[in-house]
């Protein structure tokens, strides 16, 4: 009687030990007259009786082969994930244009009469998978089986925890001949690959995919970009406007006496400057304050405030204008009035030349 592993041996250690067991339970020769591709009974009687498919499910039998179910592991670009039967870890996604390789909830355990064909399901094809691994197992052969799956497909593909992906049927060979038919394993061993990493499928990633994704993320920077240079570009232009602004205000409204502390005069100034500034920032730094429609907002409501701005300065200017010249006028008015009815007066030169006139 074999020992049991013990609680310190390695994962591997513990799974070449589950399939040496499982190879023991095969049976020596083939004790059905069937031929061909085994039915469902014979499918059923193998699994039940010699361990062919492990862990075996009734209800996944099919008139001449067996749905195989999805397990615990799977790979997708790159990367291994656990599956388990309970959310939100059931889940098994493949995005579109990647391969995913996905480890089969069952143990196949095949005599060395028998050999194994397998195949993702129509149903599965339909929604845009594609097979990419081999048909044949062979005699022989234990353990999952692991194969690649390509997502031809433009929209994820969302599978779960035991669902069905493949089928596979079992059919039978000629007779073994000791000595000289090439056995899959030698006595006492198991295949190579035993646990999912020996598959090194976190290597395999989908050119397409790749070229896709980086040719995405090269259009989003060049879009980036573009946004970022007419985002400069509307700022430039709008504190050219802010300082043409000013300048007209300061040139054609400004009073005799002009002072910093003026509202208008001080409004278009820092507005002229802030926008100004926000311009500079914008040109020189790739860290943007606001959004690209936030921002033209924010600048409109500046150049509205602007623009009142400057015309509350333009208007006190006309206004201060307008008092200027009315008084003008009331002094000319004024000046008028006085000439009218004052009398000139006389000079000593116009007395004598009065008296000689006489």
């Amino acid at each position: 009687m074999k020992e049991k592993p013990s609680k310190s041996e390695s994962p591997r250690e513990k799974e070449r030990q589950r399939l040496l067991d499982l190879i023991e339970k095969r049976p020596d020769g083939d004790d059905s007259l069937a031929a061909g591709i085994l039915l469902s009974d014979v499918i059923e009687h193998y699994a039940t009786k010699y361990h062919l498919i492990e862990p075996f499910q009734k209800e996944n039998l099919k008139p001449a082969s067996y749905k195989l179910t999805i397990g615990n592991e799977y790979s997708v670009g790159g990367r291994i994930h656990q599956v388990s039967d309970t959310a939100p870890n059931n889940v098994v996604k493949i995005p579109s244009f990647e391969v995913a390789v996905i480890k089969t909830r069952e143990t196949i355990n095949l005599p060395k009469f028998l050999i194994g064909r397998w195949n993702i399901q129509v149903a599965r094809a339909y929604q845009g998978l594609i097979w990419v691994g081999g048909p044949q197992v062979d005699a022989g052969w234990v353990g999952y089986l692991c194969c690649p799956i390509y997502n031809l497909s433009d929209q994820e593909v969302v599978l779960k925890y035991g669902d069905s992906i493949a089928v596979i049927d079992f059919e039978k060979t000629t007779t073994f001949h000791e000595g000289k038919s090439k056995p899959y394993l030698k006595p006492g061993d198991v295949p190579d690959r035993v646990l999912f990493e020996d598959y090194q499928s976190e290597r395999l990633r989908s050119a397409l995919s790749t070229f896709i994704t980086g040719s995405i993320e090269q259009f989003r920077g060049q879009v980036n970009a573009l946004q970022a240079r007419v985002d400069q570009f509307i700022s430039i232009t709008f504190a050219v406007i802010a300082v043409l602004f000013a300048a007209v205000a300061l040139f054609f409204g400004r009073p005799e006496t002009p002072s910093w502390w003026d509202p208008g005069l001080l409004w278009v100034c820092v507005l002229a400057l802030f926008m100004s500034m926000l311009a500079w920032v914008n040109s020189k730094s790739a860290f943007q304050w606001f959004s690209g429609t936030a921002k033209i907002i924010f600048e409109f409501i500046l150049l509205g405030i602007l623009t009142i701005a400057t015309f509350t300065y333009a208007t006190r200017n006309q206004r201060r204008v307008d008092q200027l010249e009315n008084r003008i006028k009331s002094q000319e008015q004024r000046l008028e009035k006085m000439s009218g009815t004052t009398q000139p007066r006389e000079t000593p030169t116009d007395n004598k030349l009065n008296e000689q006139h006489k």
